[in-house]
């Protein structure tokens, strides 16, 4: 090796020594699933959905539409659906036990409707109100919690809300006036994400028989 070669190569190796070593952030993207395992118990907490330093807790509303009634579901993101997901890895699911767990449930019916009338707008509307209370409720259990400093709310805050639809009844309609509604204005914040889950039916067997109620 002559003596030219040596120093660019003493120059070459000073600069990798020199140069700053890549951060591994804590909750970032660049950890994956399959390092989940080595997470200590303090960061992934009783809880894994609840939120820690810079972590989102993800929710999902699903509103199933039929003619005949409106049923509002608001769950724990199922795993297929969070954010960098892995859902055939033992590791996620691990750290995220909750998902796709269901946190409340409203229908047409629990708000008073009753048989025929479950298929009305105004059922609809009154049960979309309902669902929105009970994600206020969420949000405020946990604020309380904190400022007794006593243990946060079980399944954690909703931080971000995705929206799924699925059917094209008239309660789809009245969903979404619900929300783009002035009493709706707090949660609309929480909406990241609106996607329609409803299946098109092209061809295929007879259909049933509509229902008489």
């Amino acid at each position: 090796m002559t003596p030219s070669e040596g120093k660019l190569r003493s120059t070459i190796d000073s600069g990798f020594e020199n140069r700053p070593a890549r951060v591994q952030e804590r909750f970032g993207s660049r950890m994956g699933f399959g390092q989940v395992g080595r997470r200590s118990a303090i960061e992934l907490g009783a809880d894994p959905l609840r939120r820690r330093s810079g972590e989102k807790t993800h929710y999902t509303l699903l509103v199933h539409s039929t003619p005949n009634n409106t049923r509002l579901t608001l769950t724990h993101t199922p795993v297929a659906y969070l954010p960098g997901s892995s859902p055939g890895h033992p590791g996620f699911k691990a750290a995220y036990p909750m998902a796709g767990a269901v946190v409340a449930r409203v229908t047409a019916g629990s708000v008073g409707f009753k048989r025929g009338r479950r298929q009305e707008y105004e059922a609809a509307t009154q049960a979309s109100l309902a669902m929105f209370n009970k994600i206020r409720d969420l949000l405020r259990l946990s604020s309380l919690a904190r400022l007794n400093s006593s243990p946060a709310v079980k399944d954690g805050p909703p931080r971000e809300l995705e929206i799924v639809f699925n059917g094209f009844g008239i309660g789809r309609d009245a969903f979404m006036a619900s929300l783009l509604n002035s009493q709706a204005t707090d949660l609309r914040e929480l909406v990241r994400t609106l996607r329609d889950s409803t299946t098109v039916k092209i061809g295929g067997p007879r259909p049933k028989k509509r229902r008489r109620v």
